[in-house]
C-alpha cells in the first residue's frame, strides 16, 4: 500500500513551531516600508550582480519577502521557496546551478516558473538562536560559484539585519515578555520530550534491571538483552543533546552518508529481542544492500527505534517490516501492525501534541506519549513524511524520504 500524501520539497526543523511563533510575535511586516531593508537588497544585488535580490520570513507555511527587490511580490507557499533548505540548515546555501542539485533539480521554483537557476541564501540569525528568514539573492540562469569575499559580505549583511529586527521602533515590554516565553518554551519542550519521555525511562529500566537477580541461564540472558539495548539507546540519546542548540531546541542536521539497510538491520536486531521478551514477533524479508542516504545516523536509528517501540507496546503479534526505493528514488520504509493498533477515530489526533502546540507536559494522562510526534520530527528534518493510517483493519506506519536525500 502507497500513502498518497505528497513529499513535500523541503526538510523541517524540529523547532519550527517555535521558530514560527517567534517569527510572528516580532511583527516585522509592519515595518515592511522601511527603506533600511530597500538599501539592504540593493547592496546585495551589486555584491552578486543579480536582477533580484530579498529579504524573507518564513512562518507556518508560508514565506513573507518583507522586501523583494527586482520582483513585484509580497510572498509566496513555503512549497515555492529554497530559503526553506537555509532556514533549515542554519547556514549559507549557494547553489551555482540549482538544476545540478539534487534538492533542488526538482523543486517547483527550478522545474517551474520562475525557474530559478542561481541562488545565495544567508540564513538571518536572531541572538535567541532562532533562524527566522534569510537574505538571498538569485538569478534565472547558472552562474560561477561567488567568492568567498562576496559571501562573507552576505553573511555580514544578514546578521546586520537580524541585529536590526531586534530593535523595535518603539520600546515594548509586552511583546520583549512574549518573545522570552516562547524561547522558555522551546527549550521546556525540547527537553521535556528527550529527558522526560527517553531519559527517565532509560534510568528506570536500567535500574531495575541491574538488581535483578536471574534465576537460571536464560534469565540472566534476557537480563543482558535488556541492558545492551536500553545502554545502545542512552548513547543515541547523549548523541543528539551533543549536536542540539538548547536555546532554541533545534538540531544540526550532518550529511553523513547513512546506510539504511544496515542502519534497520540493526535496530531489527535490538527490537526484535526485546519484542520476543513481550511475546511479539518482527517479520521482515532481506534487507536490500547499499541503500544509502544523507542524514543523522543517531537520529534515523532513534526515530525507527521509537516507532519500534510503539509497535511493541500497542501492536498485535506481528509486525511486518519493509524497506524498498520507489520508481522516482524515494526511499520507503512501512511497518504493518497485524494487530487491534491505533482506533480510527484517534488517527487524526495521534499528531495534535505539536500540531496544535500544546507542550509536553500539558498533554493528557492516557496520551499515546510523543515516540510517534518525535519521529514525525525527526523524518521531516531529513525532508521525508511519516504516515499513520489504517488500512484493511490494520495499522500501517510509512516514513518516505525523499530521493533529494539519497546518497
Amino acid at each position: 500500500m502507497t500513502v498518497q500524501t505528497p513529499i513535500r520539497p523541503y526538510p523541517v526543523p524540529v523547532n519550527d513551531l517555535s521558530r514560527s511563533r517567534i517569527t510572528d510575535a516580532m511583527e516585522l511586516e509592519k515595518r515592511r516600508s522601511d527603506p533600511f531593508f530597500t538599501h539592504v537588497t540593493d547592496v546585495v544585488r551589486g555584491i552578486f550582480d543579480t536582477p533580484v535580490a530579498f529579504l524573507s520570513l518564513l512562518s507556518g507555511d508560508h514565506l513573507t519577502f518583507l522586501c523583494m527587490n527586482g520582483i513585484d511580490m509580497t510572498g509566496t507557499p513555503r512549497t515555492h521557496s529554497l530559503c526553506a533548505f537555509t532556514v533549515a540548515k542554519g547556514q549559507t546555501i549557494i547553489l551555482p546551478d540549482t538544476l545540478l542539485d539534487p534538492r533542488t533539480a526538482d523543486h517547483p521554483v527550478v522545474a517551474g516558473p520562475p525557474h530559478v537557476r542561481f541562488s545565495a541564501s544567508a540564513p538571518v540569525i536572531l541572538s535567541s538562536g532562532f533562524c527566522i528568514g534569510t537574505l538571498c539573492a538569485i538569478d534565472l540562469v547558472p552562474r560561477d560559484a561567488p567568492g568567498e569575499t562576496q559571501v562573507r559580505q552576505l553573511e555580514h549583511l544578514a546578521a546586520m539585519v537580524a541585529r536590526f529586527y531586534e530593535v523595535p521602533l518603539e520600546p515594548d515590554p509586552a511583546q520583549l515578555a512574549r518573545l522570552n516565553r516562547i524561547a522558555a518554551d522551546a527549550q521546556e519542550e525540547f527537553l521535556t520530550l528527550i529527558g522526560h519521555e527517553l531519559r527517565t525511562p532509560l534510568n528506570g529500566i536500567q535500574g531495575l534491571a541491574q538488581v535483578l537477580e536471574p534465576a537460571n541461564e536464560d534469565q540472566a540472558e534476557l537480563i543482558a538483552i535488556l541492558l545492551e539495548s536500553a545502554s545502545h539507546l542512552e548513547k543515541i540519546v547523549e548523541s543528539i543533546l551533543t549536536f542540539t542548540d538548547l536555546r532554541t531546541g533545534d538540531i544540526a542536521l550532518p550529511d553523513t552518508l547513512v546506510d539504511i539497510g544496515a542502519l534497520l538491520g540493526g535496530v531489527l536486531h535490538r527490537m526484535g529481542r526485546l519484542a520476543g521478551l513481550n511475546g511479539k514477533h518482527l517479520n521482515t524479508g532481506a534487507l536490500p544492500d547499499g541503500m544509502t542516504l544523507k542524514g543523522d545516523p543517531a537520529l534515523l536509528e532513534l526515530g525507527v527505534t521509537c516507532l519500534l517501540l510503539n509497535f511493541i507496546a500497542h501492536g498485535g503479534p506481528t509486525g511486518h517490516i519493509s524497506l524498498r526505493e520507489d520508481p522516482g528514488g524515494d526511499l520507503t520504509l512501512e511497518i504493518l501492525d497485524d494487530g487491534a493498533g491505533i482506533p480510527e477515530d484517534r488517527i487524526a489526533g495521534i499528531w495534535q501534541a505539536f500540531a496544535v502546540g500544546a507542550r509536553p507536559t500539558e498533554r493528557a494522562s492516557d496520551g499515546i506519549g510523543l515516540g510517534l510526534p518525535l519521529t514525525r520530527r525527526i523524518v521531516e528534518l531529513h525532508g521525508g513524511e511519516l504516515d499513520v493510517v489504517r488500512h484493511n483493519g490494520q495499522t500501517l506506519a510509512q516514513i518516505r524520504v525523499p530521493a533529494w536525500r539519497r546518497g
